[in-house]
């Protein structure tokens, strides 16, 4: 839908993940190296600045390049990720599935279990919290070769080995620039109250919450989750340059 809107869509495999470069020391994992990856991509591609969206680990990354390159960002949206400062000084009220992330922690253990039973583990984890239909074979097969992938599953998992502890954040973790935080109502993994709390570090946030949906909404709704985004990239304030 971006790319009928008239957007250039970039989707990146970032490092660790499917086709990309996998590191083997885990400090290359860490969220401010992942968020120059992404600074410099847009620099690599002829851009001052871009429209930049993440979801899960992708917006941690998109609120760390909003972070610490903001000269690359011209307006952000981040679905169902809490801001990085969101959780100081206070405890959820909302349950969410937060075992696997103790569990990836271990060494080498996580990785061979995910393999036992074609990838059943991360199969099931993917059907059992979406809705139903969401990841059908021809998808799920498309997952499976990417974890499949020669140390892809190891430098996966080095992303949460890497980034256990908080990062300095500039400016006291505030955002200036034009901010979108969506919400879907049914996000297992995600405290929705956290993903709330973002909007105490925005200048020019907004919070939109979905009437349905689970962790994997841009699976389930393309379309929505693409308008939405069309509608705000294409919004220009009177402090924005066009």
């Amino acid at each position: 839908m971006l790319a009928r809107a008239g957007f250039r869509v970039i989707v990146p495999d970032q490092r660790g993940y499917n086709r990309s470069e996998k590191p083997g020391e885990q400090s290359a994992y860490r969220l401010d190296r992942l968020a120059a990856d992404v600074a410099g991509l847009i620099e690599a591609l002829g851009y001052e600045d871009a429209f930049l969206a993440g979801h899960d680990w992708g917006g941690g990354v998109a609120w760390q390049t909003a972070l610490q390159h903001p000269e690359r960002v011209r307006r952000l949206a981040v679905l169902d990720t809490p801001h990085p400062r969101a959780g100081e000084g206070y405890q959820s009220q909302n349950d969410s599935i937060s075992w696997y992330r103790s569990f990836i922690l271990l060494p080498w253990i996580p990785q061979w279990a995910a393999r036992v039973g074609n990838w059943k583990l991360l199969s099931n984890s993917l059907r059992a919290t979406s809705l139903p239909d969401t990841f059908p074979d021809r998808v799920m097969d498309q997952f499976r070769t990417a974890w499949d992938r020669e140390g892809a599953m190891s430098s996966m998992a080095d992303w949460y080995r890497a980034n256990t502890e908080p990062l300095p954040l500039p400016g006291e973790g505030r955002i200036s620039l034009p901010t979108l935080v969506l919400l879907a109502p049914g996000d297992v993994y995600i405290p929705s109250d956290l993903t709330r709390r973002s909007l105490r570090f925005l200048d020019a946030g907004r919070l939109q919450e979905l009437e349905r949906g689970t962790h994997w909404a841009i699976q389930e709704e393309p379309d929505l989750i693409g308008g939405l985004l069309v509608e705000f990239f294409s919004t220009t304030d009177e402090t924005e340059t066009p």
